[in-house]
């Protein structure tokens, strides 16, 4: 009887160990696991969903169901960071690109942008002497003269809406020097040369066209040499300030504009360190 007790426990064994799938520790069945593969990919490469790959676009596209929101499936597994991808995968991109937001694309070259200031004791009608800044919006060279938009600052006395900051644009020659063309207009619609800044009329009543007919031309043909000691458009003492020279070809135009002081002056004042500029760089 014994004996048959222990034939029947070795045959419930048997059967027992059949039953279990898998691995059998006791009497207690485990499902045997696999064991993940251990990938090894190239320089340049990834392993994505157990595949190497040097798409790039996987690291942007490739999003597993167990990652969350924000995060991508990246070597087995979720990252939140796309940088981490762009540093694994970077050297996938050729030459002249680089990675942005998972994709190659041409590299950005940064370009510096140089504003030129030309510093300049600007006036009011009241004589005050404030150091402003006009700025050189355009120059372009040719073979014989040189383009240029410079912005200033003309009047600061009258309302807001009667004075801005003006746009003269001047062609001023590399041999001699000279202005060749002072403009507030147009050349006729093909551009906008300039802007006239400055009420028109002024309060004395001269208009733009007043200054186009009668002041600008007085300034073309000047040099530097010409407008040395200049600084008002003025012959003896202005508010307490006096020119270093008498001018002495502008005759009774002075007179004329004795009221728009402000205007002549200060494009007196901008022309001049325009033409310092001009002439230490031609």
């Amino acid at each position: 009887m014994k004996k048959l007790f222990l034939i029947l426990g070795a045959f419930l064994f048997v059967v027992t160990l059949s039953a279990c799938g898998d691995l059998c520790v006791g009497a207690e069945c485990v499902l045997e696991t696999e064991q993940p593969e251990v990938i090894e990919c190239e320089d340049g490469e990834i392993a994505v969903d157990g595949e190497c790959t040097e798409d790039t676009a996987f690291c942007n596209t490739l999003v597993d169901e167990t990652c969350s929101d924000g995060q991508i499936y990246v070597d087995g597994e979720c990252i939140q960071d796309i940088v981490l991808c762009e540093q694994i995968v970077d050297d996938a991109c050729p030459d002249g690109q680089e990675l942005d937001n998972g994709v190659c694309v041409d590299e950005v070259v940064a370009v510096e942008i140089q504003t030129t200031l030309l510093p300049y004791d600007h006036i009011n009608g009241h004589g005050v002497v404030v150091e402003r800044e006009a700025v050189v919006l355009y120059e372009y060279a040719l073979r014989d003269y040189v383009k240029y938009q410079i912005s200033y600052l003309s009047c600061t006395c009258r309302d807001a809406d009667l004075n801005y900051w003006q746009m003269m644009y001047v062609e001023l020659d590399k041999t001699t020097n000279e202005i060749l063309v002072i403009s507030f207009g147009s050349d006729g619609g093909h551009y906008t040369s300039g802007m006239w800044g400055d009420s028109s009329p002024t309060p004395s009543g001269k208009t733009l066209e007043d200054f186009e007919d009668y002041f600008i031309p007085w300034l073309v043909g000047k040099t530097k040499d010409d407008l040395e000691g200049i600084s008002l458009f003025k012959i003896g003492d202005y508010h307490g300030i006096q020119n270093d020279v008498e001018i002495t070809d502008a005759g009774t135009l002075i007179d004329d504009f004795a009221g728009s002081s402000v205007s002549t002056n200060n494009m007196i004042r901008a022309i001049k360190v325009l033409l310092d500029y001009h002439d230490e760089k031609y």
